[in-house]
């Protein structure tokens, strides 16, 4: 994408190539971070992105970037979740993430000795849209851990 991707806006740079970082895929509403790239243009990190730990070398590849609004962007966001199995609970789990009004792009639940564990790539709005998803799996019963996952699989930073 040439010039800022929809949805931010990054302070004193125009025309370069910017991309959002697949290793920890911000949404609207995390706190984010451009980091220049050699030949890549500018990589929009979450600002608790551990790959980001190389700007303390190298502060001056660090650009400032805010939130624009966005009308109907979404953004892939990989859950880890983990619990106890039950009869129906990979059911429920994909009934309570769809009842946020989310579509589900991937779901992989695996089960070995009565635990689950796996993850449900998902596609959200924002921050807010994210928080409301983790909190309705998290009541489902038999699920006793869900988390945003850092990286989605077989994708690089």
């Amino acid at each position: 994408v040439r010039g800022a991707p929809k949805g931010v806006r990054i302070q004193g740079v125009d025309g370069l190539l910017v991309r959002y970082a697949q290793c920890c895929q911000p949404v609207p509403g995390d706190a984010v971070v451009g980091y220049v790239t050699r030949g890549r243009g500018v990589s929009i990190h979450r600002g608790d992105c551990p790959n980001l730990l190389m700007l303390v070398h190298e502060p001056e590849r660090r650009l400032e970037i805010d939130w624009t609004e966005l009308a109907g962007q979404r953004f892939m966001v990989r859950l880890a979740i983990e619990g106890h199995d039950r009869r129906g609970l990979y059911a429920d789990v994909a009934t309570a993430v769809s009842a946020t009004g989310t579509d589900i792009r991937s779901f992989e639940l695996n089960t070995t000795d009565g635990h689950v564990s796996g993850a449900v790539a998902v596609e959200v709005e924002n921050l807010a849209h994210l928080q409301k998803i983790l909190k309705s799996v998290r009541r489902v019963k038999g699920i006793s851990e869900v988390a945003r996952r850092e990286r989605l699989a077989g994708q690089g930073s």
